[in-house]
């Protein structure tokens, strides 16, 4: 009985430890091809938001006094879009609270205008919250004042409400709002 006992433990480690090679060799040869598509996603997002760039240039460092002060807490990447060696724009990467997670998306801002918005990431409840990655919700920000507070229709402003989705719709303008804010002030600062 003890013999068998003895046996069963060694088979059970040999299974985890098998199991657990098997784990980290399956994480080794994954986690560079995930990277590499986030990293194609991000790249995609930054073009279609501020599609006049040809270029970026990751910018966060230079611009880093702006989000210690806490008023743009939701903003967490600053990228400088360029055409040859012009200047064309920025585009911010924002992460506001939705209603079950944080929502990941990119705004572009260009002149006086918004360029466009895409949402990156997000885990909204399916057929309401997770909407927001709808192009018909997108598109409603692309050519919006950058001069002029985004709202929804009802508080003045020009973004319809997704039904059942007030939550993620209002994050997602928040998001959206945070980047307009910072690339005013940028402009004015600079």
């Amino acid at each position: 009985m003890r013999t068998n006992l003895i046996y069963l433990g060694i088979f059970l480690g040999v299974v985890c430890l098998a199991s657990a090679t098997s784990l980290a060799v399956t994480h080794g040869v994954a986690e560079p091809l995930i990277n590499e598509h986030k990293e194609r996603q991000r790249a995609a997002a930054l073009t279609r938001v501020l599609p006049e760039a040809d270029r970026f240039e990751h910018v966060t460092g230079e611009y880093s006094e702006y989000l210690i002060e806490g008023e743009f807490t939701d903003v967490d990447e600053i990228n400088l879009g360029y055409r040859g060696e012009e200047p064309v724009g920025y585009v911010f990467r924002t992460s506001p609270a939705g209603y079950a997670d944080e929502i990941v998306m990119m705004i572009g801002v260009s002149g006086d205008e918004i360029t466009g918005m895409s949402v990156l990431q997000q885990r909204e409840t399916p057929g309401l919250g997770a909407r927001v990655t709808e192009e018909s919700f997108q598109r409603q920000f692309a050519g919006l004042p950058a001069r002029q507070r985004i709202a929804t229709v009802d508080d003045g402003g020009q973004i319809d409400v997704l039904a059942g989705a007030t939550e993620s719709t209002l994050a997602v303008i928040d998001g959206a709002e945070q980047a307009r804010q910072l690339y005013k002030r940028i402009r004015e600062e600079r």
